[in-house]
């Protein structure tokens, strides 16, 4: 994660290319939020 938002926070990178690499990151971030409340709602 810090290493994709390092990339971002670099200049020259287009601003479609980062909004790409944030939402890509953002879904990714979601999904493992979501199955560590389901872990934490079963035990």
């Amino acid at each position: 994660t810090s290493a994709v938002l390092r990339e971002v926070r670099r200049e020259g990178v287009p601003m479609e290319q980062k909004n790409e690499m944030l939402t890509s990151i953002l879904a990714l971030i979601t999904t493992r939020q979501n199955l560590r409340r389901e872990w934490h709602a079963r035990f």
